[in-house]
């Protein structure tokens, strides 16, 4: 009994049938698994068509609240904008230092309790009373010289001082308003004659002002090279304060104690000794 041989044409036979059937089955599986896998696709494009409405009213919900949303959020922005500028001009309206409705009365001595940062910092100006407890230590001229006003008025310090009458700085004193000064303890207003400033002699026009109280100013540029020495007139000017003008019979100093003392002289000593003008400025 001998072997079959693997070329015998029976066994040939039997190998080509045993590889066509595994062919047409493997056919067959794959052709149910593409009608499987259609099917599925045909389901979920049915699924994506009935969707497709819900999607489209969902976007266009997105969509308008989007807009929705912007709109809300530029209304606010122009609102604010629209707010602040009323304000602003209200405040631009408003004096300085007069009398807001609004706010509370403070008598004098309320306000002298206010002198630390403690009790919290309050001075007055006009009949304006303010809390400038978080102002004073950026205060341009230096948290010791304010410091000198805390507890009372700034109106004698401004007399004196006239740059703070400017638009910044009224604007900048009432962010800090507070209230008002109560009525009985309110001062007359000062009489024009009163302006340290008013015996300030004419300046030449064309110099260019920086400060008209007290009074600072350069030549311009313009007339700088026009005489090799600048005259008086057109000399630059810085003061810190206002011009004393004397009579021809008394004349003021400050001593080393910067007390302020008067002597009397006889009219042809004082013409004939000392100036010929009767303007003196002092600076402490």
């Amino acid at each position: 009994n001998k072997g079959t041989s693997s070329t015998d044409p029976s066994t040939m036979i039997r190998h080509t049938a045993r590889d066509t059937g595994r062919f047409i089955g493997n056919t067959i599986s794959s052709f149910h698994a593409r009608r499987q896998f259609g099917g599925n696709l045909g389901r979920e494009k049915h699924t994506l068509q009935n969707l497709a409405p819900a999607i489209d009213q969902t976007t266009q919900i997105i969509r308008w609240g989007a807009l929705a949303l912007v709109g809300g959020v530029s209304l606010i922005f122009v609102n604010q904008q629209r707010a602040q500028g009323e304000e602003k001009k209200e405040s631009h309206s408003l004096t300085p230092g007069q009398e807001r409705s609004d706010l509370p009365f403070f008598t004098r001595e309320e306000i002298s309790k206010h002198k630390t940062a403690q009790t919290g910092i309050w001075v007055s100006f006009r009949d304006g009373v303010y809390d400038i407890t978080e102002f004073v230590e950026g205060h341009p001229g230096g948290m010791n010289k304010i410091m000198l006003a805390a507890g009372g008025g700034v109106d004698s310090f401004w007399a004196l001082y006239q740059q703070h009458f400017h638009e910044n700085v009224f604007e900048i004193l009432e962010q800090h308003r507070i209230g008002n000064v109560a009525v009985p303890d309110r001062q007359p207003a000062q009489a024009k004659s009163n302006d340290l400033y008013s015996n300030d002699p004419a300046r030449h026009p064309a110099l260019v002002v920086r400060s008209p109280k007290p009074f600072n100013a350069e030549i311009p540029s313009e007339l700088v090279n026009d005489q090799y020495v600048t005259p008086n007139e057109l000399f630059y000017v810085t003061l810190s304060s206002s011009f004393l003008f004397l009579s021809s019979s008394s004349f003021f100093f400050f001593n080393s104690s910067r007390s302020f003392s008067a002597l009397a002289l006889a009219s042809n000593l004082w013409t004939s000794r000392f100036l010929r003008s009767s303007c003196f400025f002092f600076s402490a």
